[in-house]
């Protein structure tokens, strides 16, 4: 008996006009919705709002994504993975330069910090690790970042051998909520303008 063909059968059977097409629908979508998380919350944002941003029919997020949990992974994921391959290389690169000798703590922190710093769309990472309405997507961040941060963690183990490995992770957790707040800016301190969030990121990076 004849098996049935795949998803990804089916699409790569399709004209390629038509396989072009339902990608720039569901780039559309990505892009329409990491926006308005990153303006107003997850949890604040419809399905309908996020298809009248991306200008598409509001069956095509269901279609593309199925369901709603779905959908926010695949712009978590989107939005993450780049960061942290940058991390990752980034730490490889001072590691070679090294050449086995432990890299300097201020080295790897600022491999670790420096790509999230440098995201254009750095307020769409805070918005996953500030708020309780965040919680149920901010354990799906950290299941994505568990590897880098085992990653990171073993090279500061490396750095700093008097401490522990449970130190070391608790280095990189407590960098991350510093890093969270930095990244959300004014959103989480009304207080400072703009100019002074720019600052703290130059310093954050500079001091690394």
């Amino acid at each position: 008996m004849r098996r049935a063909p795949t998803s990804t059968e089916e699409f790569e059977r399709r004209p390629k006009t038509a396989r072009k097409s339902e990608i720039d629908t569901k780039t559309k979508l990505l892009n329409a919705a990491e926006r308005l998380f990153s303006d107003k919350g997850i949890e604040a944002v419809s399905h309908r709002d996020i298809a009248l941003a991306a200008a598409v029919n509001l069956a095509a997020l269901n279609y593309h994504f199925g369901s709603r949990q779905a959908f926010i992974r695949a712009v978590i994921k989107r939005r993450v993975e780049p960061i942290n391959a940058h991390r990752l290389a980034a730490l490889a690169r001072a590691e070679r330069q090294m050449g086995g000798a432990p890299v300097p703590t201020d080295k790897i922190l600022e491999a670790f910090f420096g790509p999230a710093v440098k995201d254009p769309n750095g307020s769409f990472q805070s918005s996953l690790w500030i708020g309780p309405a965040a919680r149920p997507y901010r354990d799906y961040l950290i299941g994505l970042m568990m590897p880098v941060l085992d990653r990171f963690a073993g090279a500061l183990r490396h750095s700093l051998p008097a401490r522990s490995d449970e130190d070391c992770h608790w280095y990189l957790c407590f960098s991350l909520a510093i890093l969270a707040f930095i990244l959300a800016g004014p959103r989480c301190l009304p207080g400072f303008s703009p100019s002074f969030e720019n600052r703290m990121n130059e310093a954050l990076l500079s001091n690394a």
